[in-house]
């Protein structure tokens, strides 16, 4: 992906949060709530202007964030002026992105919304659903032709709405290999020695997951090159960027191996700033400690610039990946490196699932981790059996379950009882978001091609509760 369409991609997210700025400088109420929401706003525009090549944008956000420390609310004079330039700057960019570089054809690229691909996978999904109905009704086919027009049908609707989804998703190595870039510009201005590796580059994402993950992973990046180089300097730091899917949902991960920190060192911290109270950090383990690095004013410099800003930075990713559903968890031990980890749903996927029936309901099941599907009087299935029914609060079955999912659960597997398995089947899965996307095996819901929607079912989830 050029650099132009990266900056396409992002523009909306970036005149959202000029907007915001200007309505928080603008606005009543409270200055002091309002002006940390700035910081806020501000710090992100910075980074997501600089991630895409907008340097003139990210320098005047950044100095928008100086002023907004002691300009009075509502702005005026400087901040506002300043506001305004910026917000002219951005808007500008949607021009630039379709500015075409010499190794590009004469043609201008062609743009579409992502609300319009969303609308068009699910009319596709629901074509698809559609036809098996109507092959439900009009029963077998009355003669070998019409069977193949049938099957030929059927292909061809499966195969738009692969293709549909395909421009829907896009692989992570094509957004790290801006953060690459990044990295290397960001630490030749700071003189730090860097490594940068990537991770789950093939991983494919939405597209609008995507460009509300630039913000959160350039925040991340730049802590890492502020704070992660050793005392002394000269020794390179390594940066890793790393993305996987896992049942139902997306792993980002940032990690380097530099100073890293101590979480007793930000319990204290926290103490003297305000955050909390001694009694309550006595109360704190090591990754709850680590966590109030997310919160308001726990910064790690005294003065802000390009790279670093004044504790709004983690708080700013905390905020955005909570806004998509998922969570933040950081790691860190003195000189052995951060780690920062962002779960978040995945909005959009084919999957391939087993189609189960469960207390005369259907449910999808996630295939990867089903090891193999047995009988329940198969030696196989093992010792160690788990009623699905029960586990999701049904009453027990009358009748003996028919199958057996035989379920990797990180030790022997346990086999997971249903009343039938359906069929295997690809499903675009799509996420139940906050909160139900926290409570439960819930992995999202899908379309049923015979009509209605089926709870896809996480079966490693499911185990791990029942061990609970």
């Amino acid at each position: 992906m050029s650099g132009s369409n990266l900056v396409a991609l992002f523009h909306d997210e970036a005149t959202r949060l000029v907007r915001r700025a200007r309505a928080l400088a603008a606005g009543g109420g409270d200055a002091g709530s309002r002006r940390q929401e700035l910081y806020r706003a501000l710090h992100s525009l910075k980074g997501m202007c600089a991630s895409v090549g907008l340097e003139e944008a990210s320098r005047l956000a950044h100095e928008a964030e100086e002023l907004a420390r002691t300009a009075p609310l509502p702005a005026r004079g400087r901040l506002a002026r300043c506001l305004e330039r910026l917000a002219e700057r951005v808007g500008a960019s949607a021009d630039e992105a379709d500015e075409v570089d010499d190794a590009a054809p004469a043609l201008p690229p062609i743009r579409v919304e992502l609300e319009l691909l969303d609308r068009l996978v699910d009319e596709a999904t629901r074509v698809a659903a559609d036809l098996d109905r109507l092959e439900h009704h009009l029963g077998p086919p009355p003669d070998p032709r019409s069977l193949a027009l049938r099957h030929a049908l059927r292909r061809e609707t499966r195969s738009l709405g692969r293709a549909l989804l395909d421009l829907r998703l896009l692989r992570f190595g094509e957004l790290a290999a801006r953060f690459e870039r990044l990295v290397a510009r960001w630490s030749e201005r700071r003189g730090v020695p860097t490594a940068f590796a990537v991770e789950g580059a093939g991983v494919r994402i939405d597209r609008g997951l995507a460009w509300r993950l630039l913000d959160p992973l350039t925040q991340l990046i730049r802590n890492a090159i502020a704070h992660g180089p050793l005392p002394g300097g000269g020794r390179t730091l390594r940066i890793t960027l790393g993305a996987a899917r896992e049942a139902g949902r997306l792993r980002f991960t940032v990690a380097d191996d530099g100073r890293g920190l101590d979480p007793a060192a930000v319990r204290r911290r926290a103490i003297r700033r305000g955050v909390i109270s001694a009694e309550q950090a006595a109360r704190l383990d090591d990754a709850a400690s680590l966590a109030l690095l997310a919160r308001d004013g726990m910064s790690r410099l005294r003065r802000a610039d390009e790279l670093a800003g004044r504790g709004v930075g983690l708080a700013s990713v905390r905020a955005a990946v909570e806004r998509l559903g998922g969570r933040l968890v950081l790691a860190s031990r003195p000189n052995q490196g951060f780690t920062a980890t962002l779960f978040v749903p995945a909005r959009l996927a084919i999957t391939e699932t087993l189609l189960v029936e469960v207390a005369g309901r259907r449910f999808a099941v996630l295939a990867a981790p089903v090891r193999a599907v047995r009988t329940p009087d198969d030696p196989a299935t093992g010792p160690t059996r788990l009623g699905m029914a029960e586990r999701l609060g049904f009453p027990p079955p009358r009748d003996p379950p028919g199958h057996a999912l035989l379920v990797d659960s990180g030790r022997a597997p346990v086999a997971l009882l249903v009343d039938r398995v359906v069929e295997q089947r690809e499903m675009i899965v799509r996420p139940l978001g906050a909160p139900l996307e926290r409570i439960g095996p819930w992995a999202g819901a899908a379309l049923l091609a015979e009509g209605g929607l089926a709870l896809v079912i996480d079966p490693a989830r499911l185990v791990e509760s029942a061990r609970m």
